[in-house]
């Protein structure tokens, strides 16, 4: 069993967040700099109404749950709502840009099975 002491709890504030587009930003909280033993990573990310993100292709798996507002998730070959409470699953090697919805943030927790943020390639998002 592993030691007590090898328990953390990183306060959002603790990290510095990463700018995005439009005001947007994600912080990543749990990762090998965080925390020296994980190998995986988990973020929180707000991304301002009307915002998108690039087309992004990670090499491994996303998970997401957007927390709060709606918006959408652009696939090359499907858009997809997301709302509060939604539960997303992202295969890597998939593109996709995440699109908050015009009146309302979105609010996403995500989670990727890497140390860090995974290796991804970007492109200009979508019209």
């Amino acid at each position: 069993m592993a030691a007590v002491t090898s328990t953390r709890v990183i306060a959002l504030g603790e990290v510095a967040p990463i700018p995005l587009a439009k005001g947007s930003w994600s912080r990543l909280l749990i990762h090998q700099q965080t925390v020296a033993s994980s190998r995986t990573t988990l973020g929180y990310s707000v991304f301002k109404a009307g915002s998108r993100t690039d087309d992004l292709n990670h090499t491994v798996d996303e998970l997401a749950y957007v927390v709060a507002g709606s918006g959408t998730l652009l696939l090359e070959d499907s858009t997809l709502a997301v709302s509060e409470g939604d539960a997303l699953f992202i295969p890597g090697g998939v593109w996709h840009t995440v699109a908050a919805a015009p009146a309302e943030d979105l609010v996403m927790v995500f989670a990727f099975p890497w140390p860090g943020y995974p290796p991804t390639e970007r492109r200009p998002a979508r019209p």
